[in-house]
């Protein structure tokens, strides 16, 4: 059964429809189940289909696109990751 511990953003803030990359780490982290959501109003998750599994499922990489949607204002994006019955919350800054 999946366990994460934590996740960490490879950077604070990016643009609008960019790139960001998120690391979790716990344990056997499979990218088979991996779900994420926007917790924050205004913007939209788009995860990349490929994830990378390392340490022997301690460590998940994930890539996704994040989106402000018009209207929305610069702001902290609280972005939910799951995988299986386990989840965590990370945030990043999302600018125009």
């Amino acid at each position: 059964m999946p366990h994460i511990e934590g996740m960490a953003f490879s950077t604070a803030t990016i643009r609008s429809g960019g790139m960001a990359v998120a690391t979790l780490r716990g344990t056997n982290l499979h990218s088979a189940d991996v779900r994420c959501e926007a917790m924050s109003t205004g913007f939209i998750v788009d995860v990349l289909p490929h994830h990378t599994v390392q340490a022997k499922g301690e460590q998940l990489v994930l890539a996704m696109r994040l989106f402000r949607r018009m209207g929305t204002p610069r702001a902290l994006c609280l972005v939910r990751v799951s995988v299986g019955d386990s989840s965590t919350v990370g945030s990043i800054t999302v600018r125009v």
